[in-house]
């Protein structure tokens, strides 16, 4: 009875899989083994409860199955419940004393299961425990997915809105980050501290701006979000967008009021960031609405060196064809064509190049 397939599963495991309580019944009755595991060190009851089978799950701990065992991955049965949304399965292995910890709030977090969310907290679970993926708390997991519902259920429940993962991002960041403008909503409805830094000091509006996320932005600013707030570097949201190439990005910023030669501690301005990267249709962008092409940061490049340093030949381009000046020279007295002849003979632009920086 106790035969099992290379994978360890028994007759009785595929049985509380399929939560066929008669073949149950029959298994036990001849000695099946209730606590055999299979390879990755799962039970019968584990299947019972990861398929949300009530009567499977209930046949097995009344027949005395463990409802303590943990897999190979230190998963209980009732992990196996809530990773699986099985609320009223839940309820049955909570019934039965099941052991709760933070781990079973955080599987039915990521589902979004406002139900199984429920179950579990009034049953004690710690609302603000962490989880070992950068100190998420179950608020700050259910905004990264942009689970309004569930963000709503744990603030309903008392979750802490400003709690601070390792790097001292919160709730609202990481909905920014991720673009959930819903989220968004929720949590500044409920009260979250729309300027909030992290340990880089960026605010939720730079992590939007950094990924993109113009509904996001648009969120934030409305919300009264500082369009001007700046990170430990200095850096604003306008910069960030065009560090990261983010066109639609970046007009929302400029709509939106987005100082154009603020410059970082370095300083800096967006249209430098973007050059640096090679970001053409964000210079562009950039450069139709005013940015200075000349604009010089504190190693006494501009912004054509920039691009020349980093190589990138349609960048220099667009720049020279706007007017960029060919003759400005460093603090070592190069142009930018001294800078590429010197420094990139091997790029297959080499000589169209040359042509364009010479003086």
């Amino acid at each position: 009875m106790e035969v099992s397939d290379k994978y360890g599963i028994t007759p009785l495991m595929v049985a509380a899989s399929k939560g066929d309580t008669e073949a149950i019944r029959k298994l036990l009755n001849a000695g099946a083994d209730i606590n055999a595991r299979n390879n990755k060190g799962r039970t019968a009851l584990m299947e019972a409860a990861f398929g949300g089978h009530i009567e499977a799950t209930r046949e097995l701990l009344n027949a005395g199955a463990d409802i303590e065992a943990r897999d190979n991955g230190s998963r209980t049965v009732l992990t196996y419940a809530a990773s699986s949304g099985h609320t009223e399965a839940i309820r049955e292995l909570l019934n039965a004393e099941a052991y709760v910890d933070e781990t079973d709030l955080m599987f039915a977090v990521r589902l979004g299961d406002t139900g199984a969310i429920r179950v579990l907290m009034n049953a004690g679970v710690d609302i603000e425990a962490r989880d070992n993926y950068g100190g998420k708390t179950a608020l700050m997991s259910a905004a990264v997915r942009g689970y309004t519902e569930a963000i709503r259920e744990l603030l309903n429940a008392g979750a802490d809105i400003e709690a601070r993962g390792n790097k001292g991002r919160t709730a609202l960041m990481k909905a920014a980050l991720k673009g959930h403008t819903g989220a968004i909503r929720v949590l500044v409805n409920a009260g979250a501290d729309i300027e909030t830094r992290d340990s880089d000091g960026w605010t939720a509006l730079v992590f939007a701006a950094g990924t993109g996320h113009t509904e996001a932005i648009r969120e934030l600013l409305n919300a009264g979000a500082d369009i001007e707030a700046r990170g430990n570097d200095g850096w604003t949201a306008l910069m960030e967008a065009a560090l990261t190439g983010h066109t639609e990005a970046i007009r929302e910023l400029l709509n939106a009021g987005a100082d154009i030669e603020a410059m970082d501690n370095d300083g800096w301005t967006a249209l430098v960031g973007a050059a640096v990267k090679g970001h053409t249709e964000a210079i562009i962008e950039l450069l139709n609405a005013g940015a200075d092409i000349e604009a010089w940061h504190y190693f006494s490049e501009t912004v054509l060196m920039e691009a020349v340093f980093n190589e990138h030949a349609e960048a220099i381009r667009v720049l020279v064809n706007a007017g960029a000046d060919v003759n400005a020279m460093d603090s070592n007295g190069d142009t930018a064509f001294d800078q590429w002849q010197s420094r990139h003979q091997d790029h297959p632009d080499f000589q169209e190049i040359s042509n364009l920086l010479r003086p």
